[in-house]
């Protein structure tokens, strides 16, 4: 099972190259001689985007036959129990892929604006994200608690995640709910704070040359197109509120899905913890 899954999808046609600080007619040549790129019975040496992302070129040759499905989301929810002191869980729901940019980052705005991990070592965070405020309002121990997006081609998941004692999980999980739809609300000084933080986001990803590489080719994989920095920060100024307000709204109407592991003993059940 595993060699025919190898055979199926690691061949040539499958292949994005990404390069940093390389040239566009150097990383060409490089992929006519080493990749061959078979279509129809003749070489074909792909396709070079023009990835708008200072010193990286890709070269992607998007392969007609594959016709993969698309991903398709249930929602659910699985139970881990085991010996430990802490609880693990996860609350997510279905959003936009990496096909759809706009949708995407107008994901990744709600999810500064309920916040994410904090980026400062040993923080709690807890006054820097609504998420961490409602959390500390309900838990008598401590807990951490952040805003959490898994993005593939064509779909993703978004939502939150918890860290807790098992007592204070239920708890917790119902506050970070709460924040989901809205009950701390949202205005035009929230939506601008959190853009502030997802353009740093995105300008010190792309202080890396590596990361930079990775991004591109990620992006052309998914929707044959490649994104600048520049491209995307100029899709973050243009979302409106009512543009945030609408996809998260939709997200909560797809079923959602909760998985958890650790000491369960007071985890909620799914239907419990949606029922309002």
């Amino acid at each position: 099972m595993l060699s025919d899954y190898a055979q199926r999808v690691f061949k040539p046609n499958r292949v994005v190259i990404s390069g940093g600080n390389v040239g566009h007619d150097e990383l060409l040549s490089l992929a006519q001689k080493y990749f061959k790129f078979d279509n129809g019975g003749e070489q074909d040496t792909g396709v070079i985007l023009t990835s708008k992302i200072p010193g990286v070129e890709v070269a992607f040759k998007p392969d007609a036959s594959a016709n993969d499905k698309p991903a398709k989301y249930v929602g659910g929810e699985i139970h881990e129990d085991s010996v430990d002191q802490l609880a693990y869980a996860a609350f997510v729901t279905e959003g936009p892929g990496l096909n759809k940019p706009k949708d995407l980052i107008t994901m990744q705005l709600v999810q500064q604006v309920i916040g994410v991990e904090p980026h400062i070592k040993w923080s709690a965070g807890q006054n820097a994200s609504e998420l961490s405020k409602a959390a500390a309002g309900v838990a008598q121990n401590p807990f951490a608690v952040s805003g959490v997006a898994f993005c593939h081609a064509d779909s993703s998941l978004s939502g939150f995640s918890v860290v807790s004692h098992a007592k204070d999980l239920p708890n917790i999980l119902k506050a970070g709910l709460e924040v989901l739809r809205g009950k701390s609300g949202v205005d035009e000084k929230r939506l601008q704070a959190a853009k502030n933080r997802l353009i740093s986001s995105i300008l010190m990803a792309h202080e890396s040359s590596a990361d930079s590489v990775l991004d591109a080719a990620v992006q052309a994989s998914a929707s044959g197109n490649v994104l600048s920095a520049n491209e995307a920060i100029k899709i973050v100024e243009k979302v409106s509120l009512s543009e945030i307000i609408a996809l998260a709204k939709k997200s909560l109407s797809s079923k959602p899905t909760l998985a958890a592991v650790g000491n369960l003993s007071h985890c909620p059940r799914l239907d419990e913890l949606v029922a309002k």
